[in-house]
């Protein structure tokens, strides 16, 4: 179950490299660290493809003051996922650090070796990952 708050990409189209289309706001009085761990769930919805297929993914969960995010901070950054991995129904998971929150947060999608033709996504927080198919 996802909740419309937490959803930060919903089968985004990513080409090049791009932030997520939403921002989490996080709330002044949240301490995200406390209690049980949460994740920000990945979900590849269409193949990626490129013309040479020598692209692949990175992506980098960040935070700022302002949702804009004219000034970002990098909290960490997942694996980089080659091309032909990035098949529709593959799913990864990044845990969400336990400080070091600004007041919103987003996914930030780098794309190397060369910019994708085709390839969505979709990305939440969620509490624990779905592992079922």
């Amino acid at each position: 179950m996802l909740d419309a708050l937490g959803l930060l990409s919903d089968e985004q189209a990513i080409t090049a490299s791009a932030a997520s289309t939403n921002k989490f706001p996080v709330p002044a009085s949240a301490n995200i660290g406390a209690g049980e761990p949460m994740v920000i769930q990945f979900c590849v919805i269409e193949d990626f493809d490129s013309a040479a297929d020598g692209a692949s993914l990175a992506v980098s969960v960040r935070t700022d003051d302002n949702a804009g995010f004219s000034s970002p901070t990098t909290l960490l950054t997942g694996p980089t996922i080659a091309e032909a991995t990035l098949t529709a129904g593959y799913k990864f998971t990044i845990p969400l650090p336990g400080q070091g929150y600004e007041d919103y947060l987003d996914v930030y999608y780098s794309v190397t070796g060369e910019d994708f033709t085709d390839g969505k996504i979709t990305a939440a927080i969620v509490h624990t990952a779905q592992t079922n198919e």
